[in-house]
């Protein structure tokens, strides 16, 4: 899963956030060594698109098969807040 934690990270990078997050989200459910790293990229991501709701629910998902619990809550608590924002 190196490779798609990479490729995610290229998306990421191209600035195509859907494309990443479909990466990571495979990442997330298959490979606990690698959380760490999505957990990073998630947050470099989000420092440049602050507004981007999916990126906080997928950060949410990363923090749950971790177990930080807390963490996840708040993240999940982001996502719904930029969403009902981005709806006006």
């Amino acid at each position: 899963y190196q490779d798609r934690l990479l490729k995610g990270y290229q998306h990421q990078l191209a600035g195509n956030y859907d494309e990443a997050m479909q990466e990571y989200r495979i990442v997330i459910r298959n490979s606990y060594e690698l959380l760490s790293e999505v957990v990073s990229n998630m947050r470099a991501l989000l420092k440049l698109a602050p507004k981007y709701s999916t990126g906080y629910r997928v950060l949410g998902d990363a923090y749950m098969r971790q177990g930080e619990y807390l963490q996840a809550m708040e993240a999940y608590n982001k996502a719904l807040t930029m969403a009902k924002r981005a709806k006006g």
